[in-house]
């Protein structure tokens, strides 16, 4: 019974020396493969718009990637434990256990086929977005994924279609086969790149000229373009419609009306108008019969010659 214990103590320290080599080779090709694909990332990324050298294989963004990879694992962390914890409350129930693991089988199906083109592109669209806070960016990855899943699920829907070739040529000569697959795997991986790059560019495009459609020119230079699009039909200008001012051709300056005051002669306009005056010759009475005189040659009355 000792021998036992001790054969059986040396093999649960043979298991746990193998479970740590294990773990510790999975860790570091996992460090390997996201520091690989950060730099991959980065070399595309620049390729995609300029020429390119092997010096731009650069490691920027390799916290983010992990970042994201950890938050991949918070997840399914949680789904775990929704299942373990279902498992072990309708364990008294066998058919009770049988529903639950169904539905949760179907919820976990559900989920990871509606959510596979973002699973596939949120890291890439995090790296494409190195200022924003990692918050902001996984946010913005859910809202592009949501924007373009139609054009994301042709990228999902090529890799499957050339997973299904890799798979029938395989059958015909496995030898083919491999050779084919080491040449058109770094395809495969660089096509997401290329993929959800392109996409945020005709989405920047389709903004640019959104903005531009939607922005009115500052100045209108042709006020009435009816009367633009058939000049024979006007062919003397109308003076009531003018051409607004525009910064080229701004309105002439016109000098100020002088306004001139009536000049008033005040020592004409304060002496009283003379009265018809009779000559002083002229008496006032006619010296016969003793009428007024009314400014007559003759008396009236009379007939005397007055002046």
């Amino acid at each position: 019974f000792n021998g036992a214990m001790g054969n059986f103590s040396s093999l649960l320290s043979s298991i746990g020396t193998i479970a740590g080599t294990l773990i510790l080779i999975i860790i570091v090709v996992w460090l390997i493969g996201s520091a690989f694909y950060t730099g991959l990332f980065n070399l595309t990324a620049k390729s995609y718009h300029e020429k390119t050298t092997f010096k731009d294989f650069r490691f920027a963004g390799f916290l983010r990637f992990l970042s994201w990879q950890g938050f991949l694992l918070i997840i399914q962390l949680i789904l775990l434990t929704i299942g373990l914890i279902g498992a072990v409350t309708l364990r008294s129930s066998q058919g009770a256990l049988i529903s639950f693991f169904i539905v949760y089988g179907l919820m976990i199906v559900g989920i990871t086929i509606f959510a596979l083109p973002w699973l596939s592109t949120s890291a890439i669209y995090l790296l494409a977005h190195p200022n924003d806070r990692f918050r902001t960016a996984l946010s913005g990855s859910w809202r592009f994924f949501r924007k373009n899943t139609g054009a994301l699920w042709g990228y999902i829907g090529t890799v499957i279609l050339i997973e299904i070739a890799f798979q029938v040529l395989n059958r015909i000569s496995p030898g083919i086969a491999g050779l084919a697959t080491l040449v058109v795997s770094p395809f495969i991986a660089i096509l997401a790149i290329v993929w959800v790059l392109s996409l945020e560019e005709d989405e920047l495009n389709k903004n640019i000229v959104r903005s531009e459609i939607d922005t009115p020119p500052p100045y209108s230079t042709v006020p009435f373009p009816e009367a633009q699009a058939n000049p024979a039909n006007s062919p003397t200008p109308d003076p009531l419609r003018t051409t607004l001012p525009t910064p080229e051709h701004p309105l002439p300056e016109v000098p100020p009306l002088k306004s001139e005051e009536p000049k008033i002669n005040l020592q004409k306009h304060n002496q009283p108008e003379p009265m018809n005056q009779l000559p002083e010759d002229n008496p006032n009475f006619c010296p016969s019969c003793g009428r007024a005189n009314t400014g007559t040659a003759y008396c009236p009355q009379c007939g005397t010659k007055l002046h």
